[in-house]
């Protein structure tokens, strides 16, 4: 199907087979053609010799992350639009981008709704829906606060974790946790 499309060419980078299947077969449905790379290395390489317009990046895989693979992209030089993403929305472009693909392949309301979910309480700081979700909910606020604004971890948490019967210093503190992991591997070439 792929040779029969002619629209944008998306680089889609994971690790999982499965999902590399599926996420190209919505994605070639919306008229894009994609060139799939089973890891980061992979995805270096193809996005190197066939100059992709969009990059979809795996957080996880093995031998090198998605935002190992988004810096060595941005060493490059030549994909500041990809730099912009990161510094500004990493976690709700990505998010918005999950929802509006489940909305296109048909998938039911619940996973559409998950999605949109996160997303505006990351916007908003807002939690909503059942209780038993929003510790998780909470989690994800944080976790993109920790990405995108990290110096508000203190307020943002007083405003969540009430919200989800979650004590504010221990959510700071595992946030602070993870932050100093991150800052370790980094230190140690392994970011």
């Amino acid at each position: 199907m792929a040779d029969a499309v002619q629209g944008p060419l998306v680089l889609l980078v994971d690790d999982d087979p499965g999902i590399r299947r599926s996420v190209a077969t919505g994605l070639e449905l919306e008229g894009f053609r994609v060139l799939p790379a089973s890891g980061g290395r992979a995805g270096l390489a193809a996005a190197a010799s066939h100059g992709p317009d969009v990059i979809l990046l795996d957080l996880g895989m093995p031998d090198l992350n998605g935002l190992e693979v988004l810096r060595e992209l941005r060493a490059a030089g030549d994909d500041s639009e990809l730099a912009l993403l990161e510094r500004t929305g990493f976690g709700v472009s990505h998010d918005a981008l999950g929802a509006a693909l489940c909305e296109s392949w048909g998938l039911g309301a619940l996973a559409v709704m998950s999605v949109r979910h996160h997303v505006e309480a990351q916007a908003t700081h807002v939690l909503t829906g059942l209780a038993a979700k929003r510790s998780v909910c909470a989690l994800s606020v944080m976790a993109h606060t920790l990405e995108t604004a990290p110096d508000t971890l203190d307020a943002v948490a007083l405003v969540v974790a009430p919200q989800a019967d979650l004590e504010p210093a221990l959510l700071v503190r595992a946030m602070r946790q993870v932050r100093e992991e991150r800052d370790n591997a980094a230190a140690n070439g392994r970011d």
